[in-house]
């Protein structure tokens, strides 16, 4: 590629949303993994449980992998170019 086609905010604008939904399809892939063993690295539990407080430890354990979690990724390329 040539590195001045990513002076032009339409090519800018597209790799942005390129990489958008790269990083959703590989964060949707990584939280599948973790629900199906059953291991919550991303502390989700804590932050269900702050703002459910009805919510117990046991209930969260037991809908927990099959929850549905969205995902969402806003990319902004702030400055392209060769750096020293």
């Amino acid at each position: 590629m040539d590195g001045r086609i990513l002076t032009d905010e339409g090519v800018i604008s597209k790799v942005e949303k390129s990489l958008e939904k790269k990083l959703i399809k590989q964060a949707n892939y990584l939280i599948n993994d973790f629900q199906k063993k059953n291991i919550d690295p991303l502390q989700l539990k804590q932050k269900v449980l702050a703002f459910n407080k009805e919510m117990s430890n046991e209930d969260f354990k037991q809908i927990y992998p099959t929850m549905k979690i969205n995902v969402k990724a806003d990319v902004k390329i702030v400055q392209t170019g060769i750096s020293q």
